[in-house]
């Protein structure tokens, strides 16, 4: 009978040659999770000016929000509306279902004489 130190070696070389695929295939996955391949690079946003006539009402709220984004055709799903007024800049990002990545269709700049 073969002595403990060479069962428990035996046993020991066994169950790693057993496990060393799923520890290769789950450190293969891992990486290309973490790093995925790099794609074409993203095509850069359109930028365009358009006049618009600034609502009655606080800038920043939802109403004011709205209302410049029917004036400029954009439809979609609101998310957080920034308001700055120091820069005097307003951020609507909109995101319609479907899109991978939701851009920033409707963020205006405000310019305000007051």
């Amino acid at each position: 009978m073969k002595p403990l130190y060479s069962r428990l070696r035996d046993l020991h070389l066994y169950a790693g040659l057993f496990l060393c695929p799923f520890v290769l295939l789950f450190a293969v996955s891992t990486v290309l999770l973490n790093h995925p391949p790099r794609s074409a690079p993203a095509k850069a946003e359109a930028k365009r000016e358009t006049p618009v006539e600034i609502p009655a009402g606080e800038p920043g709220s939802i109403p004011h929000a709205r209302a410049l984004l029917q004036q400029l055709g954009v439809t979609g799903e609101m998310d957080y509306v920034r308001h700055n007024a120091k820069s005097g800049r307003l951020l609507i990002p909109v995101s319609k279902a479907g899109r991978e990545h939701p851009g920033r269709g409707g963020s205006q700049r405000q310019d305000r004489d007051d």
